[in-house]
């Protein structure tokens, strides 16, 4: 498999995160980006995000050829439409929330690597689930990406209400 690996990273992983280093080590590329959603404070250090069911193109699962796949297939269905995906920040309590899109050429190790971090046990109740969503890149243009959502009810969290996940939290 010779496929790249996109992954939104909204939290821990982002670049200067405590997670980056050890996780992100051989990133390709590194570029901002933003989708709609929502992010709470699961602990003073560490975010968990929401998203609108429909934002949701499919969830992973065991299979990294099969996600890799999935994640071409959605990619390639945007490059054959002009307009649509996440809907616009703010509508219905929903906002930008701003991350990274990071690329990777090593999808069969870098997956099982990050679903382990993030607790994704694919068909498991998980503190983690990981999703394919449309993501907006700085160039108005978008793209799918799998990021990890919160795999429970974050109701009695406190909701971080800026759009992007803030180094002095950590």
């Amino acid at each position: 498999m010779t496929s790249e690996l996109r992954v939104f990273a909204y939290g821990t992983l982002k670049r200067g995160f405590s997670n980056h280093d050890a996780h992100c080590a051989g990133v390709l590329r590194t570029c901002p980006a933003w989708l709609q959603g929502r992010l709470f404070k699961l602990s003073p250090e560490i975010p968990a995000m929401t998203v609108r069911d429909e934002d949701i193109l499919v969830y992973g699962t065991a299979s990294v050829a099969a996600d890799i796949e999935a994640q071409e297939k959605f990619e390639s269905f945007l490059r054959s439409r002009e307009a649509g995906g996440p809907g616009s920040p703010g509508a219905s309590g929903w906002r930008k929330v701003r991350g990274e899109l990071l690329i990777f050429n090593d999808p069969e190790t870098r997956l099982p690597l990050l679903d382990s971090l993030e607790e994704f046990q694919p068909g498991c109740p998980s503190t983690y689930i990981r999703a394919l969503v449309f993501i907006i890149l700085p160039s108005g243009s978008q793209t799918c990406a799998w990021t990890y959502i919160a795999g429970f009810d974050p109701t009695g969290l406190e909701e971080y209400t800026g759009e992007s996940w803030d180094r002095s939290l950590c």
